[in-house]
């Protein structure tokens, strides 16, 4: 479990917590990745981890399910690595900010 949002300190304190987006080969680990609604450009996730996710998703068969959201989920992933692995096409623009869906 990678908390976004969380004190840095929290991975010390919860045992089953991640100090960081797992690694190319750490994700082969896993089964599946939940993505609450997060953004893509938030430091600990990026482009290049986006790339390793879509890429464990083709590569491997890994599992991805995306939870959307009010801010983040599905627009803002529309032109990310993981557009070509979501089960969806994201159309439309984004609702503004402070929207509720």
């Amino acid at each position: 479990m990678l908390l976004l949002d969380a004190d840095n300190e929290y991975a010390i304190e919860d045992k089953s917590a991640l100090a960081d987006f797992p690694t190319k080969e750490e994700l082969n680990g896993f089964d599946v990745v939940i993505l609450g609604d997060v953004d893509p450009k938030d430091p600990k996730l990026g482009e290049k981890n986006l790339q390793h996710l879509a890429d464990f998703v083709r590569e491997r068969g890994g599992g991805l399910l995306m939870i959307a959201g009010e801010r983040f989920s599905p627009h803002a992933y529309k032109d990310s690595p993981l557009r070509d692995v979501l089960p969806i096409q994201v159309t439309g623009a984004p609702p503004p900010d402070g929207t509720r869906l």
